[in-house]
């Protein structure tokens, strides 16, 4: 049976050409400001997209009720938005782990807990149970270990 071939990838509209290069114009920005400001600009942008994202926050709601079962409405309701900040903020990190010097994401980056488990080649599987901050993490492992690292992210349907 023959296959198809693959389609071609539509051409980007120039609204869309704009859009990604403002934003790329925006991280390079971003990566040359204290992290402090990185830091209060995703603070901000965290609490307003809290506020205005009404189906991800019913989402994440849900699944910390289902998961925290015995944490009271209001305790759930600080978490999910502490969670929608510390979101924004690993988000505008990207900035400098990705455009920022080598020197800036390894001033910034350091790793705790039980270093010698990472010690030697032999192969080693690291899972994370969420994506919030695997960027940096996969980059800390990098710039400071002396050994070959890679992240792989899967998109999760639900």
């Amino acid at each position: 049976m023959p296959t198809s071939p693959v389609p071609e990838s539509p051409r980007q509209s120039a609204a869309q050409r704009w859009g990604n290069a403002l934003g790329l114009g925006l991280m390079r920005l971003l990566a040359h400001l204290p992290l402090g400001w990185v830091r209060a600009l995703g603070w901000l942008f965290g609490t307003v997209l809290h506020g205005v994202a009404a189906r991800r926050r019913r989402i994440a709601r849900t699944n910390w009720a289902l998961c925290f079962p015995q944490d009271s409405e209001a305790e759930r309701r600080r978490a999910v938005r502490r969670h929608f900040v510390l979101f924004a903020q690993a988000w505008l990190d990207r900035s400098w782990l990705w455009e920022g010097s080598p020197d800036t994401v390894r001033r910034r980056l350091n790793l705790q807990g039980d270093l010698q488990a990472l010690a030697g080649d032999a192969p080693t599987v690291l899972f994370a149970p969420h994506f919030v901050g695997m960027d940096a993490g996969w980059t800390a492992l990098t710039v400071h270990l002396p050994r070959r690292c890679c992240g792989i992210y899967a998109e999760q349907l639900n």
